[in-house]
This record gives C-alpha cells, sequence and structure tokens, in this order.
C-alpha cells in the first residue's frame, strides 16, 4: 500500500491530522488543566492540613498548660490537706484540753458549793451563838440586877452567875466588880 499525496486525497488527511492535533492539543491542555487543579487542591489540603497541625499544636500546649495547672491543683490539695490534719489536731488536743478544764472546773463548783454550805452552816452556828449569848448576857445582867437589889440572895446567885459567865467564857470574875470582904459583886 504505497500512500499517495494527491491534492484530493491529502484534504482528510490534513483535517485528520488537524482534528488529531487539535486532539493532543485539547488532551494536553486538559492534562494541564487538571494537574493544576490537582496541585490546586493539593495546596488547599496543605494549607487546612497546615491549620489543622496549628490547631493542634494550641490543644497541645493548652493540654500541657492544663496538665500542668492539675499539678498545681494537685499541689495546693495537698498542702490544704496537710493543714486540715494539722487543724484536725489542734482541735482535737483543745477539745482534750477542754474536757481537762471542765472536769476541773466541775471539780472547783463542788468544792465551792460546799465551801458555801460550810460557810452557811458556820453562820448558822455564829448566829445561833450570838443569840444564846445575846440571852446569856441579858440573864446575868438581870441577875446582877437582881443581886444589886437583893442583897441577901447575892449568894444564891453567885453560882448562878459564874455558871452564866462560864458560858461566855469570860473564865472567871470581872475585874472592877469586887464587893465586901474580896468577893466579887455580881
Amino acid at each position: 500500500m504505497a500512500f499517495s499525496l494527491t491534492r484530493g486525497k491529502t484534504r482528510p488527511l490534513l483535517i485528520g491530522l488537524a482534528v488529531l492535533t487539535l486532539l493532543g492539543w485539547g488532551l494536553f491542555i486538559h492534562a494541564e488543566l487538571d494537574k493544576a487543579d490537582n496541585q490546586h487542591g493539593a495546596r488547599r489540603e496543605i494549607l487546612a492540613l497546615s491549620a489543622i497541625q496549628d490547631g493542634l499544636k494550641t490543644q497541645l500546649a493548652d493540654q500541657e498548660e492544663a496538665a500542668g495547672s492539675i499539678a498545681d491543683l494537685q499541689a495546693k490539695i495537698a498542702a490544704a490537706s496537710s493543714r486540715l490534719n494539722d487543724a484536725t489536731q489542734a482541735r482535737d488536743q483543745a477539745q482534750a484540753q477542754l474536757a481537762s478544764v471542765q472536769t476541773e472546773l466541775e471539780t472547783w463548783r463542788q468544792q465551792q458549793a460546799q465551801g458555801a454550805q460550810q460557810l452557811q452552816d458556820q453562820m448558822q452556828q455564829l448566829s445561833q451563838a450570838r443569840t444564846e449569848t445575846q440571852e446569856a448576857e441579858q440573864r446575868r445582867s438581870a441577875a446582877l440586877n437582881e443581886l444589886a437589889a437583893h442583897p441577901q440572895l447575892k449568894a444564891d446567885r453567885a453560882q448562878e452567875v459564874a455558871e452564866v459567865s462560864l458560858l461566855h467564857g469570860s473564865g472567871g470574875w470581872c475585874a472592877g466588880m469586887a464587893g465586901v470582904g474580896g468577893r466579887p459583886l455580881l
């Protein structure tokens, strides 16, 4: 098969070659545009991945900071627990001291109540003794007045006055009360 290139016969061949050339250039342009689109898509993906990477770096930094904050909080919790334990021990000691002081206070109050009761009893005894002393003094004065008015009863009443004087604790005759013959005047 030999080709003959005559003018009438070359036209379909040229048109075919032109179509093939245009088809080749179309495919080339399409390939270049597809390549550019792929490169543009790859750039968008790279930018998106870079943004994601930056976001992850930020999250990692936040988590590291939070981990530091957690460590700080744990240290603060440990310090607060230690202070709480110290305060609890101090409270327990204070309660033990309070119980001891309350026991001592109750003992003191009981002793005070006993002392007050003893004082009241002694005051009653003193009051009773004063009353008895006043009664004895009245009897003595009455006896002395009676003796002064009746000298003959003097000897009879001398013994009674001596007994009354002994009750008062005078221990005997009063000075300056001497009568006739060195005898006491009652």
